[in-house]
């Protein structure tokens, strides 16, 4: 197999007194410094051995986990070939006897709620970074990359700058057996737990609630519901999403978001009209902080 798809090689293993390191071809994977976990997966900081000040994160998935190794390597190469400045970049993806390790960008700030409560950012702040997960996520959806669902532990930060981690795309394409992550239910789509048929709309709706826990600190729909079924009637009854007043936000961005979470597809906006609008809106806040 060829290193552009996916490279069979051997990994070798060397500790010192309190570091593991794992040597994966051109790159040496620290296992005392993980930096990630989710159900599939566990993430660690690696480095390239010619130069160890270039830092990457190391995702390494169990093989038994894997369902279809063809579409695992045809995503990656299709991964590699991405180049945005909102999109975390894959270098490289290798395949031992009994796993899987995909080499990404490191991102250092963190993931997104994180990042916003220990940089505090203000409002134009919040604006500016919002543009950017939608500019990111339009890109994607005109490569055809839709998820089921977007969560903001899938957007990390480096340098202030937000990335969408394009590998959770593996959760939601049938390529894992693990595939169920119950913390991701408050950002899906109600089309995605009626087992209905959904499309990018889906995200949508995902960056919809992103926006709300940005701009307002907490979940819409949180204080309508118990459980799972008593959500799904919630939002199936609120017309109109509304806002806390002891946190202001502009008509534009209470419009839009209410654009965002419209329970019939059909009725919810599109990827390209939130793009549009919210660039709109970004702009116009920065001529009114230029002009005050």
């Amino acid at each position: 197999m060829t290193q552009v798809s996916m490279e069979v090689v051997k990994s070798t293993r060397t500790q010192t007194k309190k570091k593991s390191f794992k040597k994966i071809d051109k790159y040496q994977i620290d296992m005392s410094r993980l930096i990630g976990e989710s159900y599939t997966s566990k993430v660690y900081l690696a480095y390239l051995i010619s130069n160890p000040t270039q830092v990457y994160a190391c995702k390494i998935i169990d093989k038994k986990d894997v369902i279809s190794f063809d579409n695992l390597k045809r995503l990656v190469q299709k991964w590699k070939k991405f180049n945005h400045l909102n999109i975390i970049q894959v270098f490289d993806c290798y395949m031992t006897d009994h796993n899987i390790y995909l080499i990404t960008e490191f991102c250092q700030q963190g993931y997104l709620f994180c990042a916003q409560q220990q940089m505090n950012w203000n409002y134009q702040q919040i604006i500016s970074i919002s543009n950017q997960i939608i500019q990111g996520s339009l890109f994607l959806s005109q490569q055809q990359i839709i998820d089921q669902v977007l969560t903001p532990e899938n957007i990390l930060f480096q340098n202030g700058t937000p990335k969408i981690d394009i590998s959770f795309q593996l959760n939601s394409m049938e390529l894992l057996q693990k595939s169920y992550v119950p913390q991701r239910y408050k950002f899906s789509s109600p089309q995605i737990y009626e087992e209905d048929e959904y499309s990018n709309k889906s995200n949508v709706w995902s960056i919809g609630i992103i926006l709300y826990y940005q701009f307002q600190g907490r979940d819409p729909f949180e204080e309508q519901f118990i459980n799972l079924i008593q959500r799904l009637q919630a939002i199936h009854k609120t017309k109109t999403i509304q806002f806390s007043q002891n946190k202001p936000v502009s008509d534009e961005i209470k419009n839009l978001i209410n654009s965002m979470l419209q329970y019939q597809e059909s009725e919810r906006a599109t990827m390209e009209d939130i793009q549009n609008k919210f660039t709109d809106i970004a702009n116009l806040h920065n001529q009114n902080e230029k002009s005050s």
